[in-house]
């Protein structure tokens, strides 16, 4: 409790000697933090821990377990219903929305093959966070992680907070948030927003963008407009990212009921007047944007926006953001105030642009150039003849 480590306390409980009809009672209480209060080591509120361990996050399933290795199982099983085969925690159906149809128990039997719930390099669903989905296969091979970045994990010792602190410097902007392991800094003019996102950690992906509409599923993933930068722009469903590819940025909408990136990997069509860019140090990535709307959606930039960012900084399957690299939060740009787990946070910097004027000619030959400029000028407005 404020900051100190929670421990549970020391308890035993020794059976009186009794005959075999004698009866053991016990009563316990379980009183549960309020949902938004902030986990001291996860820096997530209860609410947020507890909606990941339902959905089966890898990491929360491992809180309250006594090895790091250790996860929350479901120990129940599962009856599904006809047509469908539980995969990935829930009874998912075998023509699920997003995925190819036609599988099924006979269609699979016929290819001398069975229904399986496998990930897309065709390994069987086991615990934990994933992509899964039922298949045809004869596959035996358990879900293994996916491979990781070829600099992951980074070098600590070059890769310090100070270098971060430096890399994401605001000046040039107006306003700044921070948001758990990333900075979003921004200034609103000439109708347009410009800023940058900037990512405490290596280069996998990076993405910012308009959560979907009221009511979508998936803390507002689902129907997400985003600004989606990837390290390698050849995306392949069981390899991932190519990572001899060049680098991309563009628009995309997030599939309305799948959230795995095989299911809204084709960008869209941006507006010709954005402007995006990444660059990455291999410490760290910076996602630049000059922007009136993400795909055709316009920010409202004199109201309020709903948003989100996710970067990954582990792997090149565009997946996993981890319960740290994310975060939905909205934004009065007019007021230049954030709203983020339920707080209101100012965001000013305290920079403003310079005002600059043109320069009024000093020589006497500017002098007379500008004279006759403003002539022609008044000439052509009156659209009297010229000599």
């Amino acid at each position: 409790v404020r900051g100190a480590p929670l421990r549970a306390a020391p308890h035993a409980f020794r059976m009186p000697a009794a005959g075999a009809s004698a009866a053991r009672v016990w009563y316990g209480r379980m009183v549960l933090p309020p949902g938004g209060a902030l986990h001291p080591a996860h820096g997530q509120t209860f609410d947020d821990l507890r909606r990941a361990m339902i959905a089966g996050d890898a990491e929360e399933l491992r809180l309250g377990c006594s090895s790091p290795h250790a996860v929350a199982r479901q120990l129940e099983t599962t009856a599904c219903a006809a047509g469908s085969l539980y995969c990935w925690h829930r009874c998912m159906a075998w023509a699920e929305e997003g995925e190819p149809a036609g599988v099924s128990p006979e269609t699979c039997a016929a290819r001398g093959l069975e229904l399986k719930c496998v990930n897309t390099r065709d390994q069987l669903y086991v615990a934990g966070h994933g992509d899964y989905f039922p298949s045809c296969t004869n596959t035996t091979a358990n879900a293994t992680d996916y491979p990781t970045l070829p600099d992951y994990p980074r070098d600590a010792a070059k890769c310090t907070s100070a270098m971060f602190q430096a890399f994401s410097n605001t000046t040039g902007y107006e306003h700044a948030l921070d948001l758990n392991a990333s900075k979003l800094m921004w200034t609103v003019a000439d109708g347009a927003l410009e800023g940058k996102l900037v990512f405490d950690g290596i280069f996998g992906y990076l993405s910012f963008g308009l959560a979907g509409p009221a009511g979508s599923d998936k803390n507002g993933m689902h129907n997400a407009s985003v600004i989606l930068a990837l390290r390698g722009g050849v995306y392949d469903d069981a390899k991932g990212m190519d990572l001899t590819s060049a680098s991309t940025v563009g628009e995309y909408k997030i599939h309305h009921k799948q959230t795995s990136f095989r299911h809204w990997k084709t960008p869209r069509q941006s507006d010709p007047l954005s402007v995006y860019a990444v660059e990455s140090t291999g410490c760290f990535v910076a996602l630049s944007f000059k922007t009136r709307a993400i795909n055709g959606i316009a920010l409202n930039l004199t109201g309020a926006d709903e948003l989100l960012w996710a970067g990954n900084a582990v792997d090149s399957y565009a997946g996993y953001h981890g319960p740290l690299s994310r975060k939905r939060f909205a934004i009065a740009w007019a007021e230049g105030r954030a709203t983020v787990d339920g707080g209101s946070v100012s965001t000013s910097t305290g920079w403003t642009a310079p005002t600059t004027a043109a320069p009024m000619p000093t020589s006497g030959s500017e002098r007379a150039s500008g004279r006759a400029l403003l002539v022609l000028c008044l000439l052509s407005a009156l659209r009297l003849p010229m000599a």
